[in-house]
């Protein structure tokens, strides 16, 4: 029969179940703030787990990864078509200078503590994406919270003229997109800046047309 040293005592038991629910909170917290007004997905691709977030002026993805496999300084972010500051408020569909991606790359690769390379995130951006003033090439860092580690990388958003807030349904071409409706505090544009779209990209047809919109190119 088991005696009363090797039971857990009422109080023992009444401590640790709030411990966990805490523990569940604060990850369940920490999820919903990566995902504010945008979303949560694994990667169909590299499987890693993706978490993505914005505002009217900025986009933040969030890259898990297993800091078991993978080292902190072993992580590379490249990214291709960023927009310089001067031209953040005149970005249409394909000023972005990569001749197969009219808004720009994204990739996020990391060498395992194996000596393997891998793909955490790899693909088309679906909007224009603008460097900071003074920088040549966009921002990321390393998120350390709640036992977890993630790749944090900052994209500013371009748009066709300043006034305009561009609100994006998915990050990349082939990751899900999210139903914009249910973006808090969105509201509505006017019709004047909302027709703007479409005075750009008939613009850049225009310049198109007239062979004055050139590509950067790779020998």
């Amino acid at each position: 029969a088991p005696t009363s040293s090797n039971m857990p005592s009422t109080a023992d038991t009444e401590l640790s179940e709030p411990r966990v629910v805490r523990a569940q909170s604060s990850q369940t917290a920490l999820d919903d703030r990566l995902s504010t007004n945008g979303g949560r997905f694994i990667d169909e691709q590299t499987k890693s787990h993706i978490f993505w977030s914005q505002d009217r002026q900025e986009v933040v993805i969030s890259v898990e990864f297993d800091a078991e496999k993978i080292k902190s300084r072993n992580i590379q972010v490249e990214a291709s078509g960023m927009i310089p500051y001067s031209e953040r408020n005149a970005a249409v569909a394909g000023s972005s200078g990569v001749s197969d991606s009219p808004y720009g790359k994204l990739k996020v690769t990391a060498k395992l503590d194996s000596g393997e390379n891998a793909t955490l995130l790899e693909g088309d951006l679906t909007h224009s994406v603008h460097l900071a003033e003074d920088e040549d090439d966009i921002e990321w860092d390393i998120l350390s919270e709640c036992d977890r580690k993630f790749v944090r990388i900052t994209l500013r958003k371009a748009v066709p003229m300043a006034g305009i807030v561009v609100w994006w349904d998915q990050i990349l071409q082939q990751t899900p997109k999210i139903d914009l409706s249910s973006i808090r505090g969105r509201g509505r544009q006017s019709a004047s800046v909302e027709n703007a779209w479409e005075e750009a990209h008939r613009m850049f047809k225009e310049k198109v047309k007239k062979g004055q919109l050139c590509h950067s190119s790779e020998d």
